[in-house]
């Protein structure tokens, strides 16, 4: 890993600013440092990047690499539907996942306990063949199993 400093003082950093024509730039990694290493790139000409936006950033990294992370994955051909079907408590707890709340809240808003929901969220997996929330709330939505 390079510090800004030392970054500041490369051949790299020099001639990619000279490239581009740009004197100030904001890398934020995407992943862990490993060959080929990910980052994204932001650059401009007239002004160094505030702290608010440096925050702001730092703030959308995770988000980030989640995508690039989903737009590595190789396509999935679309589901006709979960392999077995889904309990009641199975597509109450499939709802709260496509809203977007942590187990954690699903658990409280069902009145059960964390370990419960996951293991419910694990259950539609499985009926799905998904590993995680975005391909499963995708999966349940091309089934029709959401409503609209």
């Amino acid at each position: 890993m390079v510090g800004a400093a030392s970054w500041r003082r490369t051949r790299a950093r020099s001639e990619l600013l000279a490239h581009t024509g740009m004197r100030y730039e904001l890398i934020v990694p995407l992943g862990a440092l490993e060959q080929p290493y990910q980052a994204l790139a932001i650059m401009r000409e007239d002004r160094d990047f505030s702290e608010a936006e440096c925050d702001l950033l730092a703030t959308l990294q995770p988000v980030l690499i989640g995508l690039l992370t989903l737009a590595s994955v190789p396509h999935q051909p679309p589901t006709t539907g979960p392999d077995k079907p889904l309990t009641p408590r199975e597509r109450q707890v499939l709802r709260e996942v496509a809203k977007g709340l942590t187990t954690r809240a699903i658990a409280h808003h069902l009145g059960m306990s964390p370990h419960t929901a996951a293991r419910h969220i694990e259950a539609i997996y499985g009926k799905f063949g998904t590993h995680d929330r975005t391909s499963t709330v995708l999966a349940a939505q091309r089934s029709n199993l959401l409503g609209s």
